[in-house]
């Protein structure tokens, strides 16, 4: 994990599912970075922020 902070409980929405940060050659395939954004309702930061990496192989 690249940074953590604490966040209230709350409902909560995503306007935008994932969003497509960076696609990158690796050596039989590619990896991918999506950024996933969760919101709080009344609140200016989000409640949530995940960039996950996933790497696809093809065959």
């Amino acid at each position: 994990m690249s940074r953590v902070f604490d966040a209230p409980f709350a409902l909560i929405r995503s306007k935008r599912p994932a969003q497509l940060m960076a696609v990158e050659e690796v050596e039989g395939g590619v990896q991918a970075t999506i950024r996933v954004s969760v919101e709080i309702d009344g609140e200016e930061r989000p409640g949530c922020v995940v960039d996950t990496i996933s790497r696809y192989y093809l065959a």
